[in-house]
Order: C-alpha cells, then structure tokens, then sequence
C-alpha cells in the first residue's frame, strides 16, 4: 500500500531504511529516508484500503501494530521532531567523512569539528522543558567524539596546515600541548637517525655517550 501510494505521489518507490548495528550515519540515513516519503506515509495511512486491510484484519498483533504505525504516521510534532534530527545531523556526517577521507590534508580533520561544535552551539533546539539537557547530551556526546578520533597529529597538522593560520578557532592548551611534544619528539627522530647513519649503528643505545 505504501509503494503504491509513493508510485502515486512520486512516480517511484522510496526505500526505507533502518539504522545499522555500528550506527555510522545510519539514523541520518534512516531518518532522511523517512521524510522523502512522509506525504506517501501520511496518504498511506489514512487511505480506506490500509483501515480495511490493517485495521480491521488480521490477528490482534497485527492490529495493533497497524493501529501503532497510524499513531505514529500521523503527528505533525513527530514529522518536526524528524526534521530537526536530519538538520543536526547532516553536519556530523559530513564531520565523519573527512575523518575517514584518505587524503593528505590531516588539519581538516580538526577543522572540521571546530565548525560541528559551532553547529551544535548555534543550533535551534526544540523549545521544551528538556532543551537545555538535550543541548547538554549533544555538545557531551561530541566532546566524546572528539576525544575518541582526534590525535595529536590532526592537531599539529591544523596548526602548522596555511589555510588555518588566521582562523579564531584554535587548539585549546592540552591540545596544543600534545602537538609540541609531538614535534618535538619527530625532530629527535630525525636527529637519531641522522646520529645512526654518521656512526654507521643500528641501536641508539650503540651510540657514544659525546
């Protein structure tokens, strides 16, 4: 009945999707998937065959679920309420990509999640009650993603990288911190290396003491 209803409104049939077990970009896709057919879902479900046939068949399960969906389908809220998840999110995914890319360019990692901050601080949250703790678990749960994929190479790389130079975004203490010592440690690095190759040694333990 959906299907028939999409062919109706949009000459073609939009496949649902649902989230994945690892959830990468899986509920935007999901959730994305929904609104391109809300029209055929909101005909769907009020339409004389879906009451005849869903509502009014099959075993109580069924019935049930079928009353569930309609519930489900017909809210305006709960469209609204899909809509604001879509615009939060479509941020992020494009957050993910880069931090997947195989590209060169490591400072835009950091870049990247410099402006998913700034959209979830701008964001519009929905005006209720729970604004404030919904605000509070989106800007908590980016802090974790920030700590689970930023190491101290996408750092240094921003930091060092021409196009973020003049940027008011920068590196917070800790961070600018790791990156130093990071430096630091690949300029030894090469000074080692340069040692080993004067001394004709393969261990830096082999090296003379002056």
């Amino acid at each position: 009945m959906l299907e028939r209803c999409q062919q109706a409104e949009y000459g073609r049939v939009v496949q649902l999707q649902r989230p994945g077990a690892t959830r990468w970009k899986s509920q935007l896709t999901a959730a994305t998937a929904l609104l391109k057919t809300q029209d055929a879902m909101e005909k769907a479900a009020v339409g004389t065959a879906f009451k005849a046939e869903c509502l009014s068949k099959g075993s109580v399960e069924q019935r049930k679920a079928a009353t569930d969906v309609s519930h489900a389908v017909k809210p305006d809220g709960n469209w609204d309420e899909l809509s604001m998840i879509v615009e939060l999110l479509e941020p992020l995914s494009v957050a993910l990509n880069v931090g997947q890319s195989d590209g060169r360019c490591l400072g835009m990692v950091r870049s990247a999640l410099f402006r998913l901050h700034q959209h979830f601080i701008s964001f519009e949250y929905p005006a209720s009650s729970k604004r404030l703790l919904f605000r509070q678990h989106v800007l908590k749960s980016l802090q974790e993603r920030k700590t689970y994929t930023l190491r101290p190479g996408h750092t240094l790389a921003y930091i060092l990288d021409p196009r973020y130079i003049d940027r008011s975004d920068k590196p917070d203490a800790p961070e600018m911190s790791s990156a130093f010592s990071l430096l630091r440690a690949f300029a030894a690095s090469h000074d080692i290396k340069r040692a080993l190759s004067t001394h004709g040694c393969n261990d830096d333990a082999d090296l003379p003491s002056t």
